[in-house]
């Protein structure tokens, strides 16, 4: 079965299906959504964010958000979100699950409790004396099979019917899809609904809707359904034959596969050991479960929910209130899958607006989408722009991810019939989409740091941007692409010099006055530009002076970086040189934040000497192969320090600050 079929809702043997179509009346449609943003689509946790703001569709999320309950405490971060996403919001159920995260660098982590618990309330009729069961699920990455017609934990379930009025099975989706179980209870007499599925639109709503209708629940299978059914008001227990399949997807699902050292860790625990000594309240017989709501509530983090609008905000959505007290998308593209809008591109691509494409193909890039003819999209843009070296690193990435793509291969043979390998220091996607491979060991935390905070930076900017020391202008199209209220980009460097005979600025200066009327420019940035100033505080002033009062200004300056651009490398400031010029320049709600701590310093310089210091090539190319490892657990694992008087080591420095007076208006 494909992933877009939808599995049916319940058995299809009429006089048991009799006796759950008053269940099945009261649950939603079971409706398939992809899961194009990761875990904040699974159960339809985005969807429900959406419909509670009265959105039409879910925008785009940038954060990651743990579905389960996660009742037993993590060996490795990991286990609550991938190393990748630290950079984003994680959100996670307890206070507990935040420190550790943090205390592992996850700086963005943070307590919302689990999406089971932000579905509004359904009303539904609970039947008396129901009990419905829940027999082990198992994933699409197993093979495990239950097609027998006995099973003991079925057989047990069927001694202790006559003591409810009702008894209905819950099978897991995937068990359904592969038929696991069916035949069992189907033999037993006993009819069964199908469980959640991580594809369905409505999962949360519907297994609530589910769940509210029965008095009792029992399982022999530790997870979240316990917690779930605990927290609609059934009364839970675990009991029946043990269960000793709890951990049989560790050496099948892709998760422990890629973190094996978390499969070995949990090989070594006795999880229903562990499950019984932490809730015994659920070790009696079915009949004798007492509710516990108040319990389930705290489980899952209740005490930490957040109103949907907030989790909108900690998702990254960009949003407006209408007069009408609904919420609407500031920016129409966030609220498209990405089959649409690369639609859109491939639309404007044809017809030959190119620009257009290439903006629409940032925002996939922006989202870490990976589809069929994306990159042939970039490379038509970088042609119509004469930049022959970016269109073939364009097809190079296309022809990595899809080797037989004709079209690409046509296009490589036309530039000449073979690809580049060593791109120009300043191409756009070193610095848009930097990689952790060791080819980019020197470059690649200053370039991930300075777009992780200008991505935070730009929902500050509007109306006229002054990109000071613009160089080659790598980020003008992805910052134009993600917000609509930045009406013109200004580019502003020298008019011959190092960039200048690749991309000429839209603006030349001296170094010292900017060729702009007072407030000429509503807000400005300069990405590794203040270290080169000879007067650094005379070009705030100049900054200050062009920008409208209560313009922002986002900065990034390298503190941990060798010598460059001699003779015009002249500083490296601490936080407390750099707040002191830019109070001194009349900036106000000055803002000053470290790019990385003790670990990614050591890693930076490691890169550094690995890729720029003088050695042969022989012993460059052994060195990086043993200790680029080394090189990429020390960026897993830093912590990027946020107290300056403790004396960190840092790699480089970022922040915001916003221009003495009143604030702009939006």
């Amino acid at each position: 079965m494909s992933d877009t079929k939808i599995p049916q809702q319940a058995t299809e043997i009429s006089e048991l299906r009799h006796q759950v179509q008053p269940i099945l009346r009261h649950l939603p449609s079971i409706k398939y959504q992809p899961r194009d943003n990761g875990e904040l689509d699974y159960y339809g946790a985005r969807s429900c964010i959406s419909d509670l703001l009265g959105l039409p569709k879910p925008l785009f999320g940038r954060a990651t958000w743990l579905h389960g309950w996660g009742w037993f405490e993590p060996n490795e971060p990991e286990q609550l979100a991938e190393a990748q996403y630290k950079d984003v919001n994680n959100l996670v159920r307890s206070k507990a699950h935040e420190a550790f995260l943090k205390a592992h660098g996850y700086a963005k982590a943070i307590a919302v409790g689990v999406p089971f618990l932000y579905p509004d309330t359904v009303e539904v009729p609970r039947i008396p004396d129901s009990l419905l069961v829940f027999p082990m699920h198992t994933t699409q990455c197993t093979d495990l099979a239950f097609h027998e017609e006995t099973h003991p934990y079925i057989e047990y379930i069927k001694q202790i019917r006559d003591q409810f009025s009702l008894v209905v099975v819950c099978i897991g989706c995937e068990d359904v899809r592969r038929g696991n179980w069916i035949t069992a209870v189907e033999k037993a007499g006993i009819p069964w609904i199908t469980g959640a599925w991580t594809y369905d639109r409505h999962a949360l709503v519907r297994v609530q809707s589910l769940m509210r209708q029965f008095e009792f629940a029992t399982t022999n299978s530790s997870g979240s359904h316990l917690a779930y059914a605990a927290y609609c008001g059934c009364k839970v227990s675990f009991d029946g034959p043990k269960n000793d399949l709890t951990l049989v997807e560790v050496d099948t699902h892709p998760f422990y596969r890629n973190h094996p050292k978390v499969a070995r860790q949990m090989k070594k625990r006795d999880f229903n050991a562990e499950f019984k000594e932490a809730f015994p309240f659920f070790y009696v017989p079915p009949r004798e479960a007492t509710a516990r709501v108040d319990w389930a509530f705290q489980a899952l983090g209740g005490n930490n929910k957040k109103q949907p609008e907030e989790i909108a905000e900690l998702f990254e959505w960009k949003l407006r209130k209408l007069p009408s007290g609904r919420w609407a998308p500031i920016n129409p593209h966030d609220v498209l899958t990405n089959e649409e809008l690369f639609a859109k591109a491939m639309a404007k691509s044809l017809v030959g607006q190119h620009d257009a494409a290439f903006k629409l193909t940032n925002i996939l890039k922006h989202r870490h989408a990976r589809l069929r003819n994306l990159e042939i999209l970039r490379a038509r843009y970088f042609l119509s722009i004469n930049n022959a070296h970016a269109a073939q690193e364009a097809l190079k990435e296309e022809l990595t991810h899809f080797p037989n793509n004709t079209e690409a291969l046509s296009m490589v043979e036309k530039l000449g019939g073979k690809l580049l390998t060593q791109p120009p220091d300043a191409s756009g996607d070193a610095f848009l989409f930097p990689q952790l491979l060791p080819k980019f060991a020197d470059r690649y935390l200053v370039r991930k740091g300075i777009l992780d905070r200008l991505n935070q930076a730009i929902p500050l900017f509007r109306g006229a941007l002054l990109d000071v020391g613009c160089g080659q202008m790598p980020y003008r199209e992805h910052i134009l692409a993600q917000n609509p209220q930045i009406t013109r980009y200004i580019g502003l460097d020298f008019a011959t010099g190092k960039y200048a005979d690749r991309r000429q600025p839209d603006l030349a200066w001296d170094g010292v006055s900017i060729p702009l009327p007072d407030g000429g420019a509503d807000c400005a940035m300069a990405t590794e530009v203040l270290e080169h100033c000879p007067d650094p505080a005379s070009v705030l002033r100049e900054i200050r002076r062009v920008l409208v009062p209560g313009g922002t200004l986002f900065f990034t300056t390298p503190f941990l970086w060798p010598i460059h651009d001699a003779p015009h490398d002249h500083y490296r400031y601490t936080p407390y040189a750099l707040r002191r010029l830019l109070e001194e320049a009349e900036f106000t709600d000055v803002r000053v934040e470290a790019l990385g701590g003790w670990n990614a310093s050591l890693a930076q310089m490691l890169g550094l000497w690995l890729r720029r210091a003088p050695m042969d090539p022989e012993s460059r190319d052994r060195l990086t192969r043993d200790l680029h490892p080394f090189f990429t657990e020390l960026v897993r694992t830093d912590v990027i320090p946020t107290d300056f008087s403790k004396n960190p080591m840092i790699t480089g420095l970022s922040g915001t600050a916003r221009a003495a007076g009143p604030q702009a208006q939006a």
